[in-house]
């Protein structure tokens, strides 16, 4: 993990003021190629789970033909993770996850999730499978979960909010997480949530990417993504880092790190948004960034690495797994103050 310099509250706001990236291609010093395939899902459609191979040398992203790997039956799809059986679970959108076999194999399980929207997923530390609505009560089922009639436990939150949308872990324990919270568009709350008593504190409100949650093990920061800013904040101290506000109807969902300093943010507009900071570590100045459209109603992406990702990747390459991703477990730098 490389290190940075903890910017300074007056550096915060000046990061989240201003800064924006346009829908493009640019380019300045990369240095790190990546190639794999990428699970992401959509909102509508006679098929709503997928992969794409993508290529990055360095110079130029790209991506191959979308294969559908299930759809129909009355499925919904909108947040997916990996179970520990390296089958997919996708959040159905009503109160019901989906199995999907990863290899093109309709779903042939699901769970209900007690009444609760299933449309975020996330694995924490201990291999417990979440899911949450948008906004929504969270619900978890059992470590190393299959999902194949899975128990569940509703969660009731309390304290400063008490709907939630994404989960992400700050370190093996998992009881201690953050969260976000606010509608499809985005714009709403980042805070700690302790998951032993239930209670979130928040520490950001009217965030417009409190939206998808994920930890990037390469800078130690959260990515947060929602509305049309990509947001970096510092897990020490629950601050804004950096804000990248991209220009034109960019709506983001999800989006995931491969902890190699690359990002792949999903808009529900349809365009993936590939960053690589991995000498700039910083989202609103990133050494390359490209966006291009991968899908009508794109919605999640699965979690590169970390909890949730593929136990065996792909041989030869890195499998990009993205949604709204639980990552960095064991990762000593995010803890609480």
């Amino acid at each position: 993990m490389k290190t940075r310099q903890i910017h300074t509250m007056q550096a915060f706001a000046a990061a989240a003021i201003g800064m924006a990236l346009t829908c493009v291609t640019t380019q300045a010093a990369s240095t790190t190629p990546t190639t794999g395939t990428l699970y992401f899902t959509t909102f509508s459609g006679a098929d709503r789970v997928h992969d794409v191979s993508f290529n990055f040398n360095g110079a130029s992203f790209g991506l191959g033909s979308v294969v559908n790997i299930a759809g129909g039956n009355g499925i919904g799809a909108d947040g997916l993770v990996f179970t520990a059986d390296n089958n997919l679970a996708v959040g159905g959108q009503g109160n019901a996850v989906y199995k999907v076999d990863p290899n093109g194999v309709n779903p042939t399980t699901s769970v209900t999730a007690g009444g609760t929207d299933a449309y975020h997923m996330m694995v924490a530390p201990d291999g417990s499978i979440w899911s949450s609505g948008i906004p929504g009560t969270p619900a978890s089922y059992n470590a190393n979960a299959t999902v194949n009639g899975t128990a569940h436990t509703i969660h009731n939150v309390a304290g400063g909010v008490v709907n939630l949308d994404s989960i992400s872990w700050n370190t093996a324990d998992a009881t201690k997480a953050f969260y976000t919270s606010s509608g499809a568009a985005g714009n709403g709350t980042f805070g700690k949530l302790d998951l032993s008593t239930m209670i979130a504190t928040p520490l950001l409100t009217s965030l417009p990417a409190a939206h998808g949650m994920t930890f990037d093990a390469y800078t130690g920061d959260l990515i947060l993504f929602g509305a049309n800013h990509v947001t970096q904040i510092d897990p020490l101290t629950g601050l804004v880092v950096h804000d990248a506000t991209l220009s034109g109807s960019e709506t983001f969902d999800q989006g995931t790190s491969d902890g190699k300093g690359h990002l792949y943010i999903a808009s529900n507009s349809g365009d993936l948004l590939f960053l690589d900071i991995s000498t700039s570590m910083n989202v609103a100045a990133p050494d390359y960034s490209s966006t291009q459209f991968l899908a009508s109603s794109l919605d999640d992406v699965a979690p590169l690495s970390g909890g949730g990702s593929q136990t065996v990747p792909d041989a030869g390459s890195t499998a990009l797994l993205l949604s709204l991703s639980v990552l960095g477990l064991g990762t000593l730098r995010l803890r609480f103050s």
